[in-house]
């Protein structure tokens, strides 16, 4: 074990720093973390669809990401003849989705109920090459879901969390929003 040499020049020291195998205990450069989810914009026609949906010009539409996961763009949209069944059909089984609908519903009283649903499809089916890159995707329906009720203006909905098609089935949507006591009028919903 060497003496250290005070008066050493700073090249010197430098070099004697490099063949050290003792490492320098100076700061660590941070890495670039590429798996972190980034912020995405939303598509203007995203919100133009969601307003035709809260206006009942729409059933509902279904949002996605881009294939470069930067903006969140429209899928596709359906009409008032459209279902809970329809919407089941169009949903994948390995991607994340978004979905803005109108329930329309009758009561016994026969009184009418209107709610907007926000759906977050997140189904559990996900799956990616690595655990981590799985968790990512999923992480990705729940992280952006605020970015894109964001950009609706925060207008009221009715949230739900869509893990699987029963968690989108008919009487399951139902029951997230009526409210407690409600005497509902089950042949009257989707019409």
């Amino acid at each position: 074990f060497r003496k250290p040499n005070f008066n050493m020049s700073e090249e010197k020291k430098e070099e004697v720093q490099q063949q050290s195998p003792i490492k320098s205990k100076g700061k660590k450069k941070k890495k670039k973390n590429k798996n972190l989810i980034q912020d995405v914009e939303v598509d203007p026609l995203c919100v133009e669809k969601f307003d035709l949906v809260y206006a009942d010009k729409l059933r509902y539409a279904i949002y996605k990401l881009n294939e470069e996961e930067t903006k969140i763009v429209l899928d596709s949209t359906a009409t008032e003849s459209s279902n809970s069944d329809t919407l089941k059909e169009q949903l994948p089984d390995n991607e994340v989705r978004w979905i803005v609908a109108s329930l329309s519903y009758n009561l016994t009283d026969k009184s009418h109920r209107k709610k907007i649903l926000f759906i977050a499809w997140v189904p559990d089916t996900i799956k990616r090459s690595t655990f981590k890159e799985t968790i990512r995707v999923k992480s990705l329906g729940i992280f952006h879901q605020g970015r894109l009720h964001q950009a609706f203006n925060g207008k009221s909905m009715k949230l739900i969390q869509g893990n699987d098609y029963c968690d989108i089935d008919t009487k399951n949507l139902l029951l997230a929003v009526s409210s407690f006591g409600e005497q509902i009028d089950f042949d009257s919903l989707w019409k």
